[in-house]
């Protein structure tokens, strides 16, 4: 069995190197594609609870950033209008629906 010889500076490239760019490409649009949603719907909630979006950037912190985001997004919205419109779940006490 006489096995190929790989020069020092030559490279082979294989097939599942190119299923591997697709799947890298492929990723990356998707990645994309959610970005802008994801970033979307953290402001919407930072506005439900009355901050501001560029609270947002916390992300950017490491661990502490993360810790102090997820406690405000399960912080219940502001039960009144507030800067960025009224609140997302409609009034909080039911009979105030039937006046």
């Amino acid at each position: 069995m006489v096995l190929p010889v790989q020069h020092p500076g030559e490279y082979r490239v294989e097939r599942s190197c190119g299923i591997a760019a697709i799947f890298a490409i492929l990723s990356l649009i998707v990645s994309l594609g959610l970005l802008i949603p994801a970033i979307a719907v953290g402001v919407r909630r930072l506005h439900d609870i009355g901050k501001s979006g560029w609270w947002l950037l916390l992300a950017f912190i490491p661990i502490i950033g993360a810790i102090i985001l997820i406690y405000f997004f399960i912080q219940p919205s502001e039960p009144r209008t507030n800067d960025w419109g009224p609140e997302p779940g409609g009034p909080s006490n039911p009979a105030q629906t039937f006046e």
